[in-house]
C-alpha cells in the first residue's frame, strides 16, 4: 500500500511540470491500460486514470491521442469533445497521464471498441 501511494506520488510530481488540458486531474491513483483492456467490461462507465506514451495523436483537430499500454501492441484512444481539448499534434512521444471514463463499444464488424472518454490529462 505505502510503495503504490509512494509511486502514485512520483508520478504525480513528475507531472506538476507538464501542460494540463481540459479538467485538473481528480484520481489519485492510476489504472493500468492492460487492466482495462483485459476486462473491459468491469470498467465500462468507471472514471479512471490512465499513464502512457502518446504514440498517436489525431491530426486534423488534435480530438483523440492513443495511449500505450504497459503492455506491448496495446493502446487505448483518449477521445474529447471537438475544440473543448485540443491534443496538439507534437504530443506524439511524450509521457501523459488521462483521466476519463471507460466507453464500451461494438463497431461495424462487431469488434468491441474500448475508448477513454476524456475529461483531462497532463502531458510532460
Amino acid at each position: 500500500m505505502f510503495r503504490t501511494l509512494a509511486l502514485s506520488l512520483v508520478a504525480v510530481a513528475a507531472f506538476a511540470g507538464g501542460k494540463a488540458y481540459g479538467k485538473p486531474l481528480a484520481l489519485k491513483e492510476a489504472t493500468a491500460v492492460s487492466a482495462i483492456l483485459a476486462n473491459p467490461a468491469a470498467f465500462q462507465g468507471r472514471k479512471v486514470q490512465v499513464r502512457g506514451m502518446v504514440v498517436d495523436v489525431c491530426k486534423k483537430r488534435g480530438c483523440w491521442m492513443e495511449l500505450a499500454s504497459d503492455k506491448k501492441y496495446e493502446t487505448l484512444t483518449f477521445k474529447v469533445e471537438d475544440v473543448v481539448i485540443v491534443i496538439p499534434v507534437d504530443a506524439k512521444g511524450s509521457q501523459a497521464v488521462a483521466e476519463g471514463v471507460i466507453q464500451v463499444s461494438k463497431d461495424e464488424k462487431g469488434k468491441t471498441v474500448v475508448r477513454l472518454m476524456g475529461e483531462g490529462a497532463v502531458i510532460q
